[in-house]
């Protein structure tokens, strides 16, 4: 397969991405299928990603070998554009709400999905990411703090982590316990005394984190020297490692692994490394997953769009226009999607 061959065929999968996205506009259809998984975010370029975090999707697919779908029923659509801020970072669901950072006046938004208001703002100091755990909200700080926001009451506590040792990071929580994901190292933090217990290297020295991911209770991170290495979710201990066909973007969904760069999506098998399948892939966004599909942003230079594929193929299935640019967070909340951009806008997706 030639470089020619590719950029011909890059030119008709857009062409025949476009060729969908009108027969959806008179359909208004898409396959679904019901499904849970965690989001994957966008966060500054000075953290580590985020879980949640950051998982990318193939966008165009080799849509010559696809099969025309069977009529499919009602599908997603935009159902609300709001602007409950400045520049919007992540959005993380839990506790009844969804979790907005907004970076420009450096507030945590807290609203309520049935009314879509904001019913708290709560200050922050440069925050990373915010990640939801099993009692409390999480968020990093760049200033090498963790703050955690108790959802009865939004009141928060902040807990001091190593200074000069440790360059701020991705809060992970997995059961009773949360690690900070940092750029060569994770601090586990006891939940009860707020206090750090273990510290671990989660990259080889002169490498750094490229993302990290909860799969099977278990934190797995792919490192810049192209390794993938599971650690125990409790003790950090290292349970296994392979290596990974690129670093890229790298994150979870179901019971597979993902990860994806400029050019291509793959799915890893967790238990071997091994490729399950691999797509081509000219543009990607934030990602997250719902009702049995792989939802991720598509840039576009006539405003964004909304992708799924399967994830068992990794075919693409569905196209929604969102009339947006800079999509930085994706979130499934309840039976919608909550995407964030840099300019400020909540697009809410109904599925």
């Amino acid at each position: 397969m030639n470089d020619d061959f590719i950029t011909r065929l890059g030119r008709e999968l857009r062409q025949a991405a476009d060729r969908e996205e009108q027969r959806s506009a008179r359909a208004r259809a898409v396959l679904t299928a019901q499904a849970r998984a965690p989001r994957v975010a966008r966060i500054p370029a000075v953290a580590v990603l985020v879980l949640g975090a950051i998982l990318l999707v193939a966008v165009y697919i080799y849509a010559a070998t696809r099969p025309e779908p069977a009529k499919p029923p009602p599908g997603p659509r935009v159902v609300a554009r709001l602007q409950p801020g400045g520049a919007l970072d992540q959005v993380a669901a839990g506790f009844g709400s969804a979790w907005v950072i907004d970076g420009t006046n450096d507030r945590l938004l807290r609203m309520d999905p049935a009314t879509r208001r904001v019913t708290a703002r709560i200050p922050l100091r440069a925050a990373i990411a915010v990640a939801v755990g099993r009692d409390a909200v999480w968020v990093g700080e760049r200033i090498n703090d963790l703050v955690r926001i108790d959802p009865r009451t939004n009141g928060i506590t902040r807990i001091a982590l190593a200074r000069g040792a440790f360059s701020g990071g991705a809060p992970v929580p997995i059961g009773d316990v949360v690690w900070v994901v940092g750029a060569d190292r994770a601090l586990r933090l006891d939940t009860r005394s707020y206090r750090i217990t273990k510290a671990i290297r989660v990259a080889p020295t002169g490498y750094s984190v490229r993302g990290g991911t909860v799969l099977g209770g278990d934190l797995w991170v792919l490192a810049s020297n192209r390794q993938i290495v599971r650690f125990d979710g409790r003790t950090g201990a290292r349970k296994e490692s392979f290596p990974a066909p690129f670093a890229g973007a790298f994150g979870a969904f179901g019971n597979a692994l993902y990860l994806a760069d400029d050019n291509q999506v793959v799915r890893l098998d967790p238990a071997t490394g091994h490729v399950v399948w691999r797509v081509p892939a000219d543009d990607y966004g934030a990602a997250a997953a719902a009702r049995g599909l792989l939802w991720a942003d598509a840039p576009g230079s006539n405003g964004d769009r909304l992708v799924a594929a399967d994830p068992r193929t990794g075919r693409l299935v569905a196209s929604v226009p969102l009339d947006e640019f800079s999509v930085t967070s994706m979130e499934r909340v309840g039976s919608e999607l909550w995407l964030t951009t840099a300019g400020g806008h909540l697009v809410i997706v109904r599925l």
